[in-house]
């Protein structure tokens, strides 16, 4: 008996151990080509499209500078721009954008909090001073002859750097559509007050019924992170990474590691798994890059494709190499994911 589970271990070892053909490789690439298309046309398909539309469609967006509001160019990138705002604390100390570090100025919530509804009449926005704690804007979504969608802003918070600069710690917004909950933003962010580099994240983002969910933490020269999207409670995309750097102002990456997992839209089947690993002086040339970096591509079922190397020789400069010793362009997919992108965007 011990000797007949052996065997059977062993030949299941060898199954799902061994390398796929070339063709067979080739056929599962084109699948997760086709697969990020239907993931476009299932973002498409959401409440939030229709309602950003019916908002960007109005003749104007709320101006946030009645009564109670200061219309510094701080404070309006901050409530029409916070995702932009919070990008931009991420690299470089907003050096980007601006001379002037867009966040020197402390913003409160309850400060612009109120009611801003759309009206249909006068195709403008009416003020209301209440509710004293949050941000709430009535507007009708696309072909709406009310306004059927609510935005609300309920909770902000910022923190002081060291340099005097207020980062973002906590967000929290929704977006309803006759009362139903179609978004949902929910972030909270810590920072290494001295570099105002996020030491940790965590990050919700629901577009019914797309979820996105981010856990970030960086120490000790380390950045760990996990990521995922679901459409409902299926996986379609997962990432767990770590990547080391040279200091804790992130300037220089050392080595690093890490897998990423596509489903199927559908059947939350996994078409493809990417599994990466690098070490220092990997980007120096492409002999580098070749001995001390690894991606290798997998099939569902854990069998090999191939693996990326750099070919200098090629004008893509990348290439996946089949477990028969066949190339293709990794420029041949980008190409077509980028068609692929082009035409589920056409209508978007």
């Amino acid at each position: 008996m011990k000797l007949h589970h052996f065997l059977v271990f062993a030949a299941m070892m060898m199954l799902f151990s061994c390398k796929v053909s070339t063709e067979k490789g080739k056929e599962k690439l084109d699948d997760a080509v086709t697969n990020m298309s239907n993931q476009i046309e299932m973002m498409k398909d959401t409440e939030m499209r229709n309602a950003v539309e019916g908002l960007f469609g109005l003749g104007s967006t709320p101006d946030f500078s009645k009564d109670n509001f200061s219309a510094t160019p701080q404070n309006i990138q901050k409530i029409i721009g916070v995702g932009y705002a919070m990008k931009e604390t991420f690299v470089n100390k907003y050096s980007f954008f601006s001379t002037q570090k867009i966040g020197d100025e402390q913003f409160s919530l309850t400060q612009h909090a109120g009611t801003y509804t759309w009206n249909k009449t006068t195709e403008d926005w009416d003020f209301q001073s209440t509710p004293t704690d949050k941000v709430v804007v009535l507007f009708p979504s696309k072909n709406s002859s009310s306004n059927d969608c609510r935005f609300e802003w309920s909770k902000y918070q910022e923190v002081k750097s060291t340099d005097g600069f207020y980062l973002p710690t906590v967000i929290y917004a929704e977006l309803f559509k006759d009362d139903k909950t179609i978004a949902v933003v929910d972030v909270e962010v810590e920072y290494n007050l001295a570099t105002e580099i996020p030491k940790m994240v965590k990050f919700y983002l629901e577009l019914t019924p797309v979820k996105f969910k981010l856990d970030y933490t960086f120490e000790n020269k380390i950045a760990k992170f996990s990521a995922s999207v679901k459409k409902g409670s299926k996986k379609i995309n997962e990432i767990d990474a770590e990547i080391t750097f040279t200091n804790e102002e992130m300037y220089d990456v050392v080595s690093g590691s890490g897998t990423y997992k596509m489903y199927d839209v559908e059947k939350s089947r996994l078409i493809l798994k990417i599994v990466f690993e690098f070490e220092d002086g990997f980007d120096k040339d492409c002999a580098s890059f070749n001995e001390l970096a690894s991606i290798k591509l997998y099939t569902s079922s854990n069998r090999l494709i191939g693996e990326i190397q750099c070919d200098d020789n090629d004008e893509c400069g990348m290439i996946i190499v089949f477990n028969d010793g066949q190339t293709k362009d990794v420029c041949y997919y980008f190409d077509k994911m980028e068609r692929e992108i082009e035409n589920a965007l056409d209508d978007f």
